[in-house]
């Protein structure tokens, strides 16, 4: 369980992480994973020529991963696209969890098991 005061700071990663997509021009994509510890690990999307992508979810992952983390409580997803289900796939392999999926209007909350 997580205090309220994690959650919105969760989200507001997740939207911040928005800024850094690349290329600027395309429909931006924030994640943002709340590791066990407390701390949070975020990603963005990358999308290159070739039509490869990297999610936001995959990135924030990664980044967990790099630095040592691979329990999880939520994620939170600030999407002006579409979801990537094939990276939420990857991330259950870690067990389920909260997720909190917003456009900045409206917000749908599920488990990640529902979600895939």
């Amino acid at each position: 369980v997580f205090m309220n005061l994690s959650l919105s700071e969760l989200k507001k990663s997740a939207r911040d992480a928005t800024d850094k997509c690349y290329p600027k021009s395309l429909a931006k994509t924030g994640a943002a994973l709340l590791c066990k510890d407390g701390s949070i690990e975020t990603g963005f999307d990358v999308s290159f020529n070739d039509g490869f992508r990297i999610s936001a979810v995959d990135m924030a992952l990664s980044q967990a991963l790099s630095v040592g983390k691979d329990k999880f409580l939520a994620l939170a997803v600030f999407t002006g696209g579409e979801l990537s289900k094939s990276s939420l796939k990857r991330l259950a392999a870690f067990g389920d969890m909260m997720v909190y999926l917003t456009d900045g209007e409206k917000e749908i909350q599920s488990t990640l098991k529902k979600l895939i």
